[in-house]
């Protein structure tokens, strides 16, 4: 072990490093000499930029340490929800299933590492809160930085400090669940503190079950451009931060990590624009959107938070939406269906008949083609049905089975029966003909028909709860008709008498 100290010491000494009293050598510039303390070693030079820092508008917190304090405008109106005056939610749906009347804190974190294991650690760590109530609502964001991983202590202070400063704060997160929180829990266990635990808001898994299938890709620099409707153009991925960060703490050169750092403040600012286009679209407000969505560029907002520093401007918003994309109809109506209240079975009601009849032209359309060339049936459907149009007709037909109407579930299931013939359609119409309308010849005569157009025998290669159905079903007709026999056989007499027979009319 001697002899490897003595090789690192003769190495530093060759490239002229030397070392001091709480400094780690990470950096891999030479310190300047003495014991200075940290009000001497933050203190700018000359040319205004803090040694060590990434930019002027960084002050330090502790050595290695830095924070920035920015605050941008976004554009709330298009969202048909806003934040109070107090910064906390306005109006929360029920369908997120958090509590209202929090303080949403948009948290997003840089990594050294995209595995997010016990040796990555959060470079930089950011929080937003809302500041002003009006049309153009701004985002108060906390960037804090480290650049001596010897000192992460201090960042995670300098974090718990700030969310202890917020009122019932609630963790507002893109995939955070999966990775932001569990990187912050394991660096504050490393450094023997305790996380701030809060109510916790994962974006990712609502915007994943209202626009994946209408937008692919649900990460957040796709949701800002094909939701929101403003594109970065000018960005880094996020995969590139680790090491464009290793190479600024070894070089010293901001201008790799600049691109980084507004990166990350984008994140923070467009998520906050997600939350309130979710929620509105869940309150089923966003498309009540007052103007086109502008955000102002630049500058810091009216009645700003004193002493914020102004970062580089993000980009507009798309002047051309009036609100954000509207999600999938089908998916949203299934949530509505899943989370609603009982008040919300109507709203799902109407996007599903406006679904309805939005696919009906398509497929008369398809069948005049099949027509026109001969085929009947649904030959000329096969593979051409949309998706909604399957999918609505089955939420549709579920939700009249719940609401107790009989005659549109009827109307739905024989619908997708005779269009698709699916096994399920089998099964749903097969089941309402038995247990709902007690037609049990007719749901043995769909039975055997879907059989035969397979191929099958009853008595050899059916499906096992087909074959067992249909023997029950065979049973039941039978019992019916041996009911009805008895019934039209008997006189009608007063409860708990046996009828007589004839031969006892006649012998009176």
């Amino acid at each position: 072990m001697s002899d490897l100290y003595n090789r690192l010491k003769r190495i530093r000494a060759q490239r002229g490093e030397t070392r001091r009293p709480g400094d780690t050598g990470f950096t891999g510039r030479a310190a300047p000499a003495g014991n200075a303390d940290l009000n001497d070693r933050a203190a700018p030079p000359a040319g205004g930029a803090i040694p060590g820092a990434p930019g002027a508008d960084w002050g330090p917190i502790a050595p290695g340490v830095y924070e920035r304090r920015t605050v941008q405008p976004i554009a709330t109106g298009r969202y048909g929800n806003r934040f109070s005056a107090t910064g906390r939610w306005d109006t929360l749906s029920p369908l997120t299933r958090r509590p209202a009347g929090m303080t949403p804190v948009f948290l997003d974190i840089e990594t050294t590492g995209l595995s997010g294991g016990a040796g990555s650690v959060a470079f930089l760590i950011g929080i937003g809160t809302p500041v002003g109530a009006d049309e153009t609502t701004a985002i108060d964001v906390r960037q804090i930085m480290l650049l001596d991983p010897g000192n992460e202590a201090a960042q995670l202070d300098r974090f718990l400090a700030l969310v202890a400063e917020i009122p019932d704060p609630q963790y507002v997160t893109y995939n955070g669940a999966s990775f932001d929180l569990p990187v912050l829990r394991s660096r504050f266990t490393m450094q023997r503190r305790r996380f701030p635990e809060a109510c916790h808001f994962d974006l990712l898994h609502l915007v994943r079950r209202l626009y994946a299938r209408r937008i692919g890709s649900c990460s957040l620099g796709a949701v800002e451009a094909r939701v929101l409707g403003h594109p970065r153009t000018d960005d880094v991925s996020g995969s590139e931060a680790p090491a464009r960060y290793l190479e600024y703490v070894r070089s010293g050169d901001p201008r790799g990590i600049e691109p980084v750092l507004l990166h990350h403040l984008r994140d923070i600012v467009n998520l906050s624009e997600v939350a309130l286009a979710v929620n509105g679209v869940l309150l089923g407000t966003a498309d009540a959107g007052a103007g086109p969505a502008v955000c102002a560029a630049g500058g810091v907002a009216a009645g700003a938070a004193k002493g914020a520093d102004q970062a580089p401007p993000l980009p507009p918003s798309s002047p051309d939406r009036q609100g954000p994309l509207p999600p999938d109809s089908a998916s949203l109506a299934r949530l509505l269906m899943e989370r609603g209240l009982p008040e919300h079975a109507d709203r799902a009601r109407a996007l599903l008949e406006t679904e309805y009849d939005a696919t009906a032209a398509r497929i008369e359309r398809v069948r005049a083609f099949a027509r026109s060339r001969g085929m009947r049936g649904r030959s000329g459907l096969r593979g051409r049905y949309p998706a909604m149009w399957i999918e609505s007709r089955e939420l549709l037909a579920e939700l009249a089975r719940k609401g107790g109407d009989r005659e549109q579930y009827r109307h739905y299931a024989e619908e997708l029966y005779r269009e698709l013939g699916r096994y399920a359609d089998l099964v749903r119409l097969v089941k309402l003909l038995e247990h709902d309308t007690r037609e049990f010849d007719r749901a043995i005569a769909v039975l055997e028909q879907w059989g035969a157009g397979r191929g099958w025998d009853p008595a050899n290669g059916w499906d096992a709860a087909l074959t067992h159905r249909l023997t029950r079903l065979r049973r039941r007709s039978a019992n019916a008709r041996t009911s009805t026999g008895a019934t039209e056989l008997s006189a009608p007499g007063r409860p708990g008498t046996t009828p007589r027979s004839a031969s006892q009319t006649d012998g009176r």
